[in-house]
């Protein structure tokens, strides 16, 4: 697979994240990416299974990667401890070059409902971007997340309603073929 338009400076972060076995997806506009050749994209997100040893290895794999211990307390927001807490709403733990290299910043989300994670997780793609393993959602599950999204930003809603257009059209004509 190719580099799917993210920096290199990404390689470290899925590196470590492969190494220390987290599960976890990439979402966001690599995975339209994935789909849609012509997409552009400016950071990476991803999607975790926030249960506390996936939250742990997740913890690990980052400092790994050189994260600063600012921004490793904060995925304390995604234990089980706090999640009863934070039900029905997307956590979301942005990282920054303030940590490490990372030329927009790096977000990751955990899911909204209970459990749905393995389910999309049960149906990924799997793949490598520059030699190292990474799993997309399916097709499907990728204009399921992007119609779910809710933006306030009128230009990120715009260009979140194209990639929903262009997603779609690629599932129709996969039915078609």
């Amino acid at each position: 697979m190719e580099d799917l338009g993210i920096s290199a400076d990404y390689n470290n972060i899925l590196f470590f994240l492969s190494r220390r076995n987290v599960k976890y997806l990439i979402i966001g506009g690599v995975a339209v990416r994935y789909y849609i050749k012509d997409r552009t994209v400016k950071d990476l997100d991803i999607l975790i299974n926030n249960t506390d040893s996936n939250t742990m290895l997740l913890q690990y794999a980052l400092a790994d990667a050189g994260f600063k211990s600012k921004s490793l307390t904060e995925l304390y927001l995604l234990s089980e401890k706090n999640r009863k807490r934070l039900e029905n709403l997307r956590t979301m733990i942005q990282l920054t070059e303030d940590d490490i290299k990372i030329p927009n910043g790096m977000d990751i989300f955990t899911p909204t409902k209970p459990n749905i994670f393995n389910e999309i997780y049960a149906r990924k793609n799997p793949d490598y971007i520059r030699g190292i393993p990474v799993a997309f959602p399916s097709l499907i599950d990728s204009i399921k997340m992007k119609k779910e999204d809710d933006i306030e930003d009128q230009q990120k809603k715009m260009k979140n309603l194209e990639d929903i257009r262009l997603l779609e059209e690629k599932l129709l004509g996969s039915i078609s073929n």
